[in-house]
């Protein structure tokens, strides 16, 4: 890929990769962090990128993911002061919820809820509005797999919601 073509699917593509980030990450310049890992993997790996803008942007997003799991085992390793700041940060947002006079149901906490390969179908097809089968090359499993896990996180989050008296 030549330099132009990158630097054009970059611009297509930087800005969704990311929100990608910063609906993922506690931080937003960790957001920002991630995205210059994936501009950096990008321009190292030029050679490699699929010419296609669709199957670029596919790409773009697998390296965003993989990137993404890569900043998860590092904030693993982050100083206990750090996760007791987090953990009291999230308590003042939970309680900032609850003084939201229930108007809104988290949603975002049952899509939290379910198993890893099942949230991230639906973060990917909800948040990054990517098809189920585009969905599935990001990821590196066959469609039907995806399908299956789009399927089973809807019948979760329906039982979820309703436990909250909605009807789903």
């Amino acid at each position: 890929m030549t330099p132009d073509e990158l630097e054009r699917l970059i611009s297509a593509n930087a800005r969704d990769v990311l929100r990608y980030f910063e609906r993922r990450v506690a931080q937003p310049a960790d957001a920002a962090d991630c995205l210059s890992e994936v501009l950096l993997v990008l321009w190292r790996d030029r050679a490699r990128v699929p010419d296609d803008p669709i199957e670029g942007r596919l790409w773009m997003f697998g390296i965003a993911r993989t990137t993404l799991a890569a900043a998860g085992r590092r904030s693993g390793r982050r100083s206990a002061e750090v996760e007791r700041l987090r953990a009291m940060l999230e308590t003042s947002a939970a309680d900032l919820h609850a003084d939201n006079e229930g108007l809104a149901i988290d949603v975002r906490d049952a899509i939290a809820r379910l198993p890893v390969a099942q949230r991230e179908v639906v973060q990917l097809h909800h948040w990054e509005g990517l098809p189920l089968v585009d969905i599935a090359a990001v990821v590196g499993v066959s469609s039907s797999t995806v399908r299956s896990r789009y399927a089973a996180a809807r019948a979760a989050l329906t039982a979820s919601l309703a436990s909250y008296g909605v009807d789903a």
